[in-house]
This record gives structure tokens, C-alpha cells and sequence, in this order.
């Protein structure tokens, strides 16, 4: 066995490393730190400022790239991608980005995205549940119920409640999107350093939902989806109106139509 001893704590534990370094990074990108255009320093560089191993610092990028924030090219090196190519519904992005202060068209897009889509989901779920999801609803439910919606425990079974309601619908494709809507309507609720009011969900509003699920009434599940959003939104934070991330905001509209130790390269024309 290879004597690891000397070798630096990052080196022998490089995921746990690169995973927080990503995190951080997706942070700042995701709040518009640095902005689509921008580019990162060199490997050598950026690893030696944060004080990791090339190791740790290139796995984290590989996080950050399969998510589609960064661009790597040879000669031109590391630079922020378009708003447009970033994976929006990957769930740590979607974390990452309340973390700091999303700006308004995010938290709209958000709203807007969430909207279109559970509704439609809850009327399916409703329709085609199985008697084995519905008893993982209830479940799910009952957990809600004896915790606070910001809790660790309560999070966990909103998160749950999220994903066995999509894999209700018996679609495939909506299916795929459990994780991540469950993200998305716990994002606004973020409790650990959240500048912003928190949204303490009403067990009411999932009851109702759940209440109509039991009786399969697609309708009654389409409308009470509908105003679980709506009274979510109501008390969501209304977004940052720094002016830096208003340009991101503005980048972010035209891209859905048509100070810290690395500090980003600006390009110029």
C-alpha cells in the first residue's frame, strides 16, 4: 500500500476538495461575480490562489463545465459560457444561485418554468399514481406535517413528497425532472445565509394537493398545484437589484429569447 501520509489532505481526499470548490465557484458565476465573456486565471494560478492541488481544482471544473457554466479550450484557456448553455435544472446550480442573490428574470424564469410544468405533472399524477406512490405521498405528508418546511427533516420529505409526485405521472420525461423540481420549490425557502424572507410553506397547500391526488381528480390536482406556486411566489424574494446583476439579468432575458481570491479576465472589443 502507497504511503499517503506526506501527501496533502486535498490530494488524498480530492472529491470532497473539488466538490466545495465547485460549489464556491458555481456561486459566484451563478450571482454574477463573473459574467458570461469573463475568463478564469490559468490552472497554476487559480489552484495556487485557493490554496488546492491542479488535482482538485481541474475535477472541480470538470463539475462546473458538465454543467454547462465554463468552457475550456485549448491556447484561449477557462471563460464563463453564455447564460443560455448553463443546465438550469441541474439541482446544485438551481442551489447555487439562491445561495447568493439571484437576480429577477432568474426568480421569474424560475416561477414561470415551475408554472408550466407541475400543474400538468399533478393532473397525470393524480390519474395514473399507484397505490404504492400514493402511500409514498402520504408518507412523504406525514413527515411534513410534525416538521418546520426549513428543518433538515422537513426538507427531506418535501423532497420526497417532489419526487414521488413526478414519478406518478408515469412519464418518463417528467419523471427525470423530480430531483431538480424538488430543488426549485425548495430554492426560495434557503435558510442557511438567505438575505431574503423565508417561506414557510403551509401544510394546507400540500394536503389540498395531496387530498385531490387520493381521489384522482386531475383537475382539482392541475389547481391546487397551481395555487401552491402562486402562494410560494408571494412570499419568494423579489431579487437582487444590484447593477451588476441587472446586466446579468438582462443577458439572461435575451438568452431565454432568442472581490475573491480568482478574479476574472475581462475581454474587450
Amino acid at each position: 500500500m502507497d504511503d499517503q501520509s506526506d501527501m496533502p489532505d486535498d490530494e488524498r481526499h480530492p472529491g470532497g476538495i473539488a466538490n466545495d470548490t465547485a460549489k464556491a465557484l458555481g456561486m459566484r458565476i451563478a450571482s454574477g461575480h463573473y459574467e458570461p465573456g469573463d475568463k478564469l486565471p490559468t490552472e497554476i494560478d487559480s489552484a495556487d490562489q485557493l490554496g488546492i492541488s491542479r488535482t482538485s481544482y481541474r475535477e472541480a471544473m470538470r463539475v462546473l463545465t458538465g454543467k454547462g457554466l465554463l468552457s475550456t479550450r485549448q491556447k484561449s484557456g477557462t471563460s464563463i459560457n453564455e447564460i443560455c448553455s448553463w443546465n438550469h435544472l441541474a439541482p446544485e446550480g438551481i442551489e447555487w444561485t439562491f445561495q447568493g442573490r439571484p437576480n429577477r428574470a432568474y426568480i421569474a424564469s424560475l416561477f414561470e418554468f415551475r408554472m408550466n410544468l407541475e400543474p400538468k405533472a399533478a393532473r397525470l399524477a393524480a390519474l395514473r399514481r399507484s397505490s404504492a406512490q400514493l402511500r409514498s405521498l402520504r408518507e412523504a405528508f406525514g413527515q411534513l406535517q410534525g416538521s418546520s418546511f426549513t428543518s433538515d427533516r422537513g426538507r427531506r420529505a418535501e423532497r420526497h413528497f417532489y419526487k414521488t409526485l413526478f414519478a406518478s405521472t408515469q412519464n418518463l420525461m417528467m419523471s427525470s425532472k423530480g430531483d431538480a423540481m424538488a430543488t426549485a420549490s425548495q430554492a426560495p425557502t434557503r435558510p442557511k445565509g438567505c438575505h431574503y424572507p423565508i417561506y414557510f410553506a403551509p401544510v394546507a397547500d400540500h394536503l389540498r394537493l395531496l387530498n385531490v391526488i387520493v381521489d384522482q381528480d386531475g383537475e382539482a390536482a392541475h389547481g391546487a398545484a397551481s395555487t401552491l406556486i402562486l402562494n410560494a411566489q408571494e412570499y419568494a424574494p423579489q431579487g437582487s437589484i444590484r447593477p451588476r446583476s441587472d446586466r446579468l439579468a438582462a443577458r439572461f432575458t435575451a438568452s431565454s429569447t432568442g472581490n475573491s481570491a480568482l478574479s476574472p479576465t475581462v475581454q474587450t472589443n
